[in-house]
C-alpha cells in the first residue's frame, strides 16, 4: 500500500504532467501582435463567433503577441471613434505582425472595406489594405520565415504619414546593400536576407546625400525584422520589430 510520503510527490508530478500536455496543444494556436504607427492611442477587438481578444496599446508601441484562434476574425478598431472593420484570416500555426497606420483625425466615417472571407496566403510577410489617402487602414506581416543559419531576414514599411518617400540601406562596415528605393507611404518591401550581426540602418529622402536617420543594430541570426518608418510630432523615425 503506498504511504502519504510517496502519495503527495506522486500526485504532484501527475498534475505538472498534465499541464505541460495541455500547454502543448498551444504551439498550433495562431500568434498576433499590434504595432500602432498613429498618433493616438488604440483599442483592438479580433471577434471570432463568440469569441473576442482585446488589445490597448498606446502610440508607437508594440503589443505583446495575442493567441487566437485559427479562422476568420473581425478586426475592429477605435481610438475615440471607430477607425477600421475588417476581417482577416489568421491560419494556424502561423505568427503575425499587424501595423495600424493612418491619421485617425482624417476618419469621418469607418473605413469599413473588407477582404475576401477566406483564409489569406499572406506572401512572405505582406497584405495590406489601403484606402483614400490617409485614412486608417492596416498592414499585416507573417512573422515565420524559414532562414539558414547566420542569416536575418528584413522587411519595412513607410507607416510615416505625409512624408516624401524614402530609401533605406544597410551598412556593414564599407559596404552598403540597399533595402528600399523609393519607398512610398503605406508600401512594403518584403523579406530580403542579410548576414547576421551588428549593421548600421540608414534612411534617405529620395535623392538625399545625406541621411536623416543612422542607426546601429545586432540583427540575430534565423530572425526576421520589420522596419516601421514612421512621423511622430512631423520628425521622422523608425521601429525595429523582431520576431
Amino acid at each position: 500500500m503506498m504511504t502519504n510520503r510517496y502519495a503527495i510527490p506522486l500526485l504532484i508530478l501527475i498534475l505538472i504532467a498534465s499541464l505541460s500536455c495541455n500547454r502543448k496543444t498551444d504551439k498550433h494556436d495562431p500568434e498576433f501582435r499590434v504595432y500602432n504607427s498613429t498618433n493616438s492611442a488604440l483599442t483592438i477587438q479580433m471577434n471570432k463567433q463568440e469569441s473576442s481578444t482585446g488589445i490597448e496599446i498606446a502610440e508607437k508601441q508594440t503589443s505583446e503577441y495575442q493567441l487566437l484562434d485559427p479562422g476568420i476574425h473581425n478586426m475592429e478598431v477605435k481610438s475615440s471613434k471607430s477607425l477600421l472593420e475588417h476581417k482577416i484570416g489568421i491560419a494556424a500555426g502561423e505568427k503575425y505582425t499587424c501595423i495600424i497606420y493612418g491619421d485617425p483625425a482624417q476618419s469621418s466615417k469607418i473605413n469599413d472595406a473588407t477582404f475576401s472571407y477566406k483564409l489569406h496566403n499572406i506572401f512572405e510577410g505582406s497584405e495590406n489594405f489601403t484606402k483614400n489617402g490617409f485614412l486608417p487602414s492596416y498592414m499585416v506581416f507573417r512573422d515565420k520565415i524559414k532562414l539558414k543559419k547566420g542569416l536575418s531576414a528584413l522587411r519595412a514599411f513607410h507607416a510615416a504619414t505625409g512624408m516624401s518617400p524614402v530609401t533605406i540601406k544597410v551598412k556593414d562596415g564599407k559596404s552598403s546593400k540597399s533595402l528600399a528605393k523609393g519607398l512610398a507611404y503605406a508600401k512594403p518591401v518584403l523579406s530580403k536576407h542579410i548576414k547576421s550581426g551588428v549593421k548600421t540602418l540608414e534612411v534617405y529622402w529620395k535623392g538625399a546625400p545625406q541621411p536623416v536617420i543612422s542607426r546601429e543594430y545586432d540583427f540575430k541570426s534565423e530572425k526576421s525584422y520589420i522596419i516601421i518608418f514612421y512621423n511622430k510630432e512631423n520628425k521622422p523615425g523608425i521601429e525595429i520589430l523582431e520576431n
